[in-house]
C-alpha cells in the first residue's frame, strides 16, 4: 500500500492554518526544523511515524485526521468534517447521494 505523502501534508498545513500555527511554531512544538516541517506539508518527503504523532500532538488532533485518505476505516472523519463544515445532516447527506446516483 502506498501512502499519500501529498494529501498528508495538505491535512497538515490545513490543520496548522485553522489553528492559527506558523510553520516555525509547529518546528519548535516537534523538535522538527521548519524546513522539514515545509517539506512535509508539501509531501516532497516522506513523513516518518515518530513525526506524525509528533505533528498530531502538537496540533492536538488525532493521527487518523491526518491519514484519513490512507486507512480503510477512516473516510468517516472525513465525510463528518464535510458534513460539519457545510451544516448537513446524516439525513440530508443520503439524500444527496440519493440524488447523485439516481442520476446516473
Amino acid at each position: 500500500m502506498e501512502l499519500d505523502y501529498k494529501a498528508i501534508g495538505k491535512r497538515i498545513k490545513i490543520q496548522r492554518i485553522q489553528r492559527e500555527m506558523t510553520q516555525e511554531k509547529l518546528a519548535e512544538l516537534t523538535g522538527l526544523s521548519n524546513p522539514h516541517i515545509s517539506n512535509v506539508e508539501t509531501g516532497s518527503t516522506q513523513v516518518s511515524l515518530k513525526s506524525l504523532i509528533a505533528i498530531a500532538n502538537a496540533l492536538e488532533i488525532t493521527p487518523d485526521v491526518l491519514l484519513c485518505d490512507n486507512i480503510r476505516y477512516g473516510k468517516h472523519i472525513f465525510k463528518n468534517a464535510v458534513m460539519e463544515a457545510v451544516g448537513m445532516t446524516a439525513t440530508r447527506w443520503r439524500f444527496g447521494l440519493w440524488l447523485i446516483w439516481s442520476r446516473r
